[in-house]
């Protein structure tokens, strides 16, 4: 952990950080980002599956949902394939895996994109795009 707590909520878990204190200690207990208590199992091909919905994936790159939505109609974002009902409209919600949420941020921070969204170089400049597009490909969905 640092004396910054932007970059301690936001940096992913293996990112200067050690699983162990002391090897008599056993590992360090953590709390889990706010991004994963949004998560929620559904079943799909007769399998359990945690997913979360965009505003989960929004929090862990620390943006906006609003964000995401246009990130994926300007292409930099690819479309996820899981597709939820949403209650009381004819829409469909996006939903992700815990996959697909934690690749991305770690590819966020390799690329510069993370923690302040303000102070990171601009998109083009990096290779988010093309390395994402490539997470969810190698990625069984």
């Amino acid at each position: 952990m640092s004396d910054d707590p932007i970059l301690d909520r936001f940096r992913p878990p293996h990112v200067g950080t050690s699983l162990f204190e002391s090897e008599e200690e056993g590992p360090e207990e953590t709390e889990a980002p706010s991004w994963e208590r949004r998560g929620r199992v559904y079943s799909i091909k007769s399998r359990d599956v945690e997913l979360f919905p965009v505003g989960a994936l929004a929090e862990a790159l620390n943006r906006k949902p609003t964000t995401i939505r246009s990130w994926e109609s300007r292409g930099w974002y690819p479309k996820t394939p899981i597709r939820g009902p949403v209650q009381g409209h004819t829409g469909k919600r996006r939903l992700y895996t815990r996959e697909m949420i934690e690749g991305t941020v770690e590819i966020a921070w390799d690329e510069g994109l993370m923690p302040d969204p303000h102070r990171s170089p601009p998109m083009e400049d990096t290779d988010f795009v093309a390395r994402v597009f490539d997470l969810y490909d190698s990625l069984e969905i």
